[in-house]
């Protein structure tokens, strides 16, 4: 069970990160953070909304430092059985 947990979590951070995919599935119909990011850094900014790419890197950062939280623990408990 934490194996595959584990592999869950991990699952999800890659996938969270995971651009291009998202880019070439939705195109632009769907509002993904990692599309609205990159629509900021290339220049798609609306007057006031000039750090909108900041916190949106900064609350991906966040999701895969959880990911990570997560994942530590339960590959901590699933290496215990591997002894």
């Amino acid at each position: 069970s934490p194996s595959l947990l584990g592999g869950f979590v991990l699952l999800f951070g890659g996938a969270f990160a995971a651009y291009a995919t998202a880019a070439a599935i939705t195109g632009s119909t769907v509002p993904l953070v990692t599309l609205q990011i990159a629509d900021a850094l290339t220049g798609d900014v609306l007057v006031g909304h000039e750090n909108v790419a900041l916190a949106l890197s900064l609350d991906m950062v966040v999701v895969a430092g959880l990911v990570m939280a997560v994942h530590l623990p339960l590959q901590r408990r699933s290496g215990r059985w591997l002894r």
